[in-house]
């Protein structure tokens, strides 16, 4: 069973931004895993194979429960 994290979660844990990983999920959703291989566009550093994995996880839980933002920013409580 996959595991199931927030978007914020996952964006903090990979240093990136919540955009990043709705677009990779997005990515996913129309593409499968194909759509997330690297294209190649100037300096673009490559998607890392750990965040590719986790968006597919993601994606899969996705269909039991839905995924949750965080609305306050990180090290402040609700």
């Amino acid at each position: 069973m996959a595991r199931q994290e927030s978007v914020t979660e996952v964006a903090r844990q990979f240093l990136c931004s919540r955009t990043t990983v709705y677009t990779l999920m997005a990515r996913y959703e129309r593409g499968g895993l194909m759509a997330l291989a690297n294209r190649p566009r100037g300096s673009h550093e490559p998607v890392p194979e750990e965040v590719v994995e986790l968006v597919v996880e993601l994606k899969a839980s996705a269909h039991s429960a839905p995924i949750t933002s965080a609305s306050s920013p990180p090290g402040r409580s609700r």
